[in-house]
């Protein structure tokens, strides 16, 4: 499986003035420049840190999910959600000939932990000897940062911090950043057994 963004985000959609604000940079320091590339990359790996451990698109965005087979129900789960549209479902031949699917045979099934996309009935056509299928898809909960979840954003601005201030290796969690997305994570069903 890849997951691709194709339209990554523009600096000035990431929350700069705000993770100063959070930083609580002194008087004349976070009105100096110098250190933006610096901000602005700590921002963009909490971002990512925080929507691969939660599965949440923070900031809307499109992606580009490329898989080898079909899932077990003959649809896929995708990888980012809230999704908001599905713009091609296609089949990718072993000399790259693209085959789009039929918007009749497949439909977003829009869950909130698990969306995906499925057949409409039946089966969806399998994927050809050593192709490849391919869906593009829009998901976040906006455009704007102020439009994601604030216990979202949080974790986002502390997991950055952390970063900055080399409390926390990338890829680990800040203290307290936990118990602010796990409300996003993927649930765990284990139906009563260990």
């Amino acid at each position: 499986m890849r997951l691709t963004e194709t339209a990554g985000l523009a600096d000035t959609v990431l929350p700069l003035a705000e993770f100063r604000e959070h930083l609580r940079l002194g008087s004349g320091f976070s009105e100096d420049q110098l250190q933006d590339g610096l901000l602005i990359s700590h921002l963009r790996a909490a971002l990512s840190n925080i929507e691969r451990r939660t599965g949440k698109a923070v900031i809307t965005r499109s992606f580009t999910l490329e898989r080898e087979c079909w899932q077990g129900d003959g649809g896929v789960r995708l990888p980012r959600g809230p999704v908001r549209v599905v713009d091609e479902v296609a089949l990718i031949d072993a000399q790259g000939g693209v085959q789009p699917l039929d918007a009749g045979s497949w439909r977003l099934r829009a869950d909130d932990e698990m969306p995906s996309v499925v057949p409409r009935s039946g089966r969806l056509p399998p994927v050809p000897a050593g192709g490849r299928l391919r869906i593009g898809f829009e998901a976040g909960y906006g455009p704007e940062w102020a439009a994601a979840p604030a216990d979202l954003r949080q974790a986002v601005l502390m997991t950055a911090a952390a970063l900055y201030e080399g409390r926390t290796p990338e890829g680990h969690l800040a203290g307290g950043v936990d118990w602010l997305i796990a409300p996003y994570g993927p649930m765990r069903l284990t139906g009563g057994g260990r």
